[in-house]
């Protein structure tokens, strides 16, 4: 098992991202009650474009993170 401490980062990023979905929700007047912590963000919206690229760069980060390690 090889572990990076990119999980961290990934935690970060969807931390940040839910707490900006909980927030967009209740202006939005979401009808998924706050209790069930399934804020969402429309993956048309610019948010969930921003989501998806900073999971992506996460993804891409603990790919290169592993590369390097199994080359030593």
């Amino acid at each position: 098992m090889i572990h990076t401490g990119s999980r961290h980062l990934g935690k970060q990023i969807g931390d940040y991202f839910h707490n900006l979905a909980k927030d967009l929700n209740s202006k939005w007047y979401s009808q998924v009650p706050v209790d069930y912590q399934l804020a969402f963000l429309p993956f048309m919206s610019d948010e969930g474009r921003l989501y998806v690229n900073y999971i992506n760069l996460a993804l891409d980060f603990a790919h290169e993170s592993r590369e390097v390690i199994l080359k030593k």
